[in-house]
């Protein structure tokens, strides 16, 4: 479950796990100090496949 996201039978495509009310970023932004989603840039996002462009 490194991608950041909490799957389950109830929830195929996962949940974005938080860490005292703020979203975790996927593994690839973490690996690069980007730890939280509001670390990142609109382009790091798109880039990574965690936003739609």
């Amino acid at each position: 479950m490194a991608s950041g996201k909490s799957k389950s039978q109830s929830n195929r495509f996962g949940v974005r796990r938080t860490v005292k009310g703020k979203e975790l970023s996927s593994r690839s932004l973490r690996k690069k100090g980007k730890y939280f989603l509001s670390e990142c840039s609109k382009e790091e996002l798109i880039k990574s496949g965690v936003e739609n462009g």
